[in-house]
C-alpha cells in the first residue's frame, strides 16, 4: 500500500500504527533518560549515606569519656565539614540544569498523556534533611545528636527505597514498550508490505494464462485462415 486508492482503510490503520511506533520509540528514550536521572540521584544518596555513617561514628567518639577537650574540638571540626558536605550534595547535585533534591515532574511513557501513560517522579518530598544543626562539641551535644540521627538515617533509607522502586518500574515499562513496538511494527508491515512470494506466484499464473490466451487466439486465427483457404 503506497496510496489511499490501494486500500484506504488499510492505509489509515497502518498510518495510525506507525504514529504509535514513533511515539513509543521516543518513550523508550524518555525511560532511559529517567533511569539515568534516578541513577544520579541514587549515587548522591549513597554518598550522603557514607557521610552520615562517618558523622555517627564521630558522635559516638565524642560521647566517649576518654576523649579530651582538644580531641573533641577536632572531632567537631570534621563533623561540621561533613554536615556542610551533606547539605552541598543536596543543594548542588543536578541532572543538566535540574536540581535533583527538589525534582517533581512527570514523564510520558505511553502513546498519549492520560492515566498510566504518565510516570511521576517526586523526590522533593522524600529527600533527606541534613544534620548541620547538630553538634558534637560536648558530650551532651553529641548525645543529643545521636538521638536525632534516627530521622536522618530513616530518610536516607526511605529515599533509596523509593528511587529503587522508580527504577524498577521504569525498566519494566521499558521492556513492555519494546515488546509493543515489535508487535506494532509486525502489524504495520503485514498491512503495508507486499508478500513477495505470493505476488510472484500470482504474476507467474497471470503470465501462463496470458500466454495460453495468446496461443489460443493465434490458433483460432490460423484455423480461420485454413477454413477460408478451403472455401476458396
Amino acid at each position: 500500500i503506497v496510496r489511499a486508492s490501494d486500500d484506504a482503510a488499510g492505509l489509515a490503520v497502518a498510518t495510525a500504527l506507525k504514529t504509535d511506533i514513533i511515539t513509543l520509540t521516543q518513550c523508550i528514550n524518555t525511560v532511559k533518560q529517567a533511569v539515568s536521572f534516578l541513577n544520579i540521584a541514587a549515587g548522591a544518596l549513597a554518598r550522603q549515606s557514607d557521610i552520615f555513617q562517618r558523622a555517627q561514628a564521630l558522635a559516638a567518639a565524642s560521647v566517649s569519656g576518654s576523649i579530651d577537650a582538644v580531641s573533641r574540638s577536632y572531632i567537631q571540626l570534621e563533623f561540621s565539614q561533613l554536615a556542610n558536605e551533606f547539605d552541598a550534595i543536596s543543594n548542588t547535585t543536578k541532572y543538566g540544569t535540574v536540581l535533583i533534591a527538589t525534582f517533581d515532574d512527570q514523564f510520558q511513557i505511553g502513546t498519549d498523556t492520560t492515566g498510566s501513560n504518565m510516570f511521576r517522579i517526586d523526590l522533593s518530598g522524600i529527600w533527606p534533611g541534613g544534620f548541620s544543626a547538630e553538634s558534637v562539641a560536648t558530650v551532651a551535644q553529641a548525645q543529643t545528636a545521636q538521638n536525632n540521627f534516627g530521622g536522618v538515617g530513616y530518610d536516607i533509607s526511605n529515599s533509596l527505597a523509593f528511587i529503587g522502586a522508580y527504577i524498577s518500574a521504569l525498566e519494566t515499562r521499558g521492556d513492555i514498550i519494546d515488546t509493543t513496538i515489535e508487535n506494532l511494527s509486525s502489524a504495520s508491515s503485514s498491512i503495508m508490505d507486499v508478500d513477495i512470494a505470493e505476488e510472484q506466484s500470482n504474476l507467474i499464473l497471470k503470465q501462463v494464462l496470458s500466454n495460453a490466451s495468446i496461443a489460443a487466439l493465434a490458433q483460432a486465427n490460423q484455423m480461420s485462415k485454413d477454413l477460408l483457404s478451403i472455401i476458396k
